[in-house]
């Protein structure tokens, strides 16, 4: 594996990162989300929306050889946009992304952050140290997803 390099996202890059996100969510989520449910969601990472959330969220993207592999964002004290290319999954992306954003988030002071995670990454998450909270039933476009808030403690620096 070729050495992942880390850095913020900027906006000539929202269309390959739209793009890794909804090829991920169809592969990885069609088999818990209803038609409608995946409709709302492949809405809320559309490029515009995804432009939105930039000026809102900081996100940072993982390379691999000039290759975008993956993304993830943090807003406020929220992880959010954590995807990983198809191809990528399994190598150590997805630990060295969230590794990224939890030094981030120590480094700006917090003491913990949260996610909301799909059914289908809650084992990721319990294995890196995340504790479910509870769940939780957001509502995108209209249409209510069943997600699980988990939340992580920071180590002070």
């Amino acid at each position: 594996m070729h050495k992942i390099v880390i850095r913020k996202l900027n906006h000539i890059d929202i269309s390959v990162i739209s793009a890794l996100i909804i090829e991920n969510a169809k592969h990885t989520l069609s088999s818990v989300y209803s038609d409608d449910q995946m409709q709302a969601f492949l809405s809320y990472y559309s490029v515009e929306a995804l432009q939105q959330k930039m000026i809102r969220a900081d996100f940072f993207c993982a390379i691999i050889d000039d290759e975008i592999v993956g993304v993830i964002g943090l807003e406020d004290d929220m992880v959010i946009g954590f995807y990983i290319k198809l191809d990528f999954l399994g190598k150590g992306i997805g630990k060295a992304l969230l590794n990224y954003i939890e030094n981030l988030a120590q480094y700006k002071g917090l003491i913990n952050i949260q996610l909301a995670s799909s059914p289908v990454s809650i084992s990721f998450y319990e294995k890196h140290g995340w504790l479910p909270v509870k769940a939780i039933y957001p509502t995108y476009s209209g249409v209510i997803f069943e997600e699980l808030l988990m939340q992580k403690e920071l180590i002070a620096i």
